[in-house]
C-alpha cells in the first residue's frame, strides 16, 4: 500500500504539472499583427510615400543575399528628394495609436548615416512647414573626434521644424553589447503606449529606455535616413512590423 500511495502522489504530481502547463499555453499572450512588409513578391506591399508628399525616388525593392526575411528582396530609401539628405518614408495609418513598429536595418558600424525607424507619423506634404511631424529612433555610428558619435537616439520632428529635436541620447558605452559592432542586420524598435515611448535593440529595452512625450498620440511609421554628404547613398531595410500593443490570446 505505501508504494501504491506513493506513486499515485507522483501521479497527481504530473497531472498538476500537466493542468498548469495547459493553463499557461492557453494564457500566453502575443501581439495583433496590423501590418508587416518584406518585399516578398519583389515590391511593395505596402503604400509608401515620403513626407514631402511625393511617392517616387523614396522607396524601391532591390536584391540582397542573406536578407532577414530570406527571399532576397530588400526595401532600399534614398536621401535626396528633400535637397538635404533625409530620406522619410512612411505608411499612413493616422488611427494607430498603441502599437510597436520594428524593422531590419542594415547598419555600418564607423559611418556617418543616420538610420532608423519612424512612428506616429501624422500627415504627408509638399509644404515643407506644413502640420506633419513624427517620432524616429535612429542610429549614429560614426567613430570620429566627435563628442557625439558612436550613439542611439530618440528624437521627434516637430510640425514646422526645420530639425529634429533630440528626446534621449544612448552612447556606445551606455548601450555596452547592444552597441552594433559589425556591419549588419539589426532591428530596431519603438512602441508607443499613451506617452510612453520605449526603443529596443533586437528585441531588448535599452537602458532607461521607456521616456514620456505627448507631442504626437497616433500616425502612421516607415523608415529614415540622413547623410547630407552623400546625396546617392540609401538605406537598407526588410521585415517591417507594426504590432498592436494592446495584448490578445493567442487561439
Amino acid at each position: 500500500m505505501p508504494s501504491i500511495k506513493k506513486k499515485s502522489v507522483k501521479s497527481e504530481g504530473k497531472d498538476m504539472k500537466a493542468m498548469m502547463l495547459v493553463l499557461m499555453l492557453a494564457g500566453t499572450l502575443a501581439a495583433d499583427v496590423l501590418h508587416h512588409e518584406q518585399f516578398s513578391d519583389g515590391t511593395a506591399d505596402l503604400t509608401w510615400v515620403s513626407t514631402w508628399g511625393a511617392t517616387t525616388d523614396q522607396v524601391a525593392v532591390d536584391w540582397m543575399n542573406g536578407n532577414p526575411a530570406g527571399d532576397g528582396f530588400i526595401g532600399t530609401l534614398g536621401n535626396g528628394l528633400s535637397g538635404g539628405g533625409v530620406g522619410t518614408a512612411v505608411v499612413a495609418a493616422p488611427e494607430l495609436a498603441n502599437y510597436q513598429v520594428s524593422a531590419q536595418l542594415y547598419l555600418q558600424p564607423g559611418t556617418t548615416h543616420y538610420r532608423g525607424v519612424v512612428g506616429r507619423a501624422t500627415d504627408f506634404s509638399t509644404d515643407t512647414t506644413a502640420s506633419w511631424g513624427f517620432y524616429m529612433f535612429v542610429a549614429d555610428l560614426s567613430s570620429g573626434s566627435g563628442v557625439t558619435d558612436e550613439r542611439f537616439m530618440l528624437r521627434k520632428w516637430l510640425p514646422g521644424s526645420a530639425m529634429a529635436t533630440v528626446i534621449k541620447v544612448w552612447s556606445h558605452a551606455e548601450l555596452g553589447d547592444l552597441y552594433p559592432s559589425t556591419e549588419g542586420w539589426y532591428s530596431l524598435a519603438m512602441a508607443f503606449e499613451g506617452d510612453q515611448i520605449t526603443c529596443s535593440i533586437n528585441g531588448q529595452t535599452l537602458p532607461n529606455g521607456t521616456w514620456s512625450d505627448d507631442s504626437f498620440s497616433s500616425g502612421g511609421f516607415g523608415v529614415y535616413y540622413f547623410d547630407s554628404t552623400d546625396m546617392e547613398g540609401n538605406l537598407s531595410f526588410d521585415d517591417v512590423l507594426v504590432e498592436s500593443e494592446t495584448r490578445v490570446d493567442r487561439p
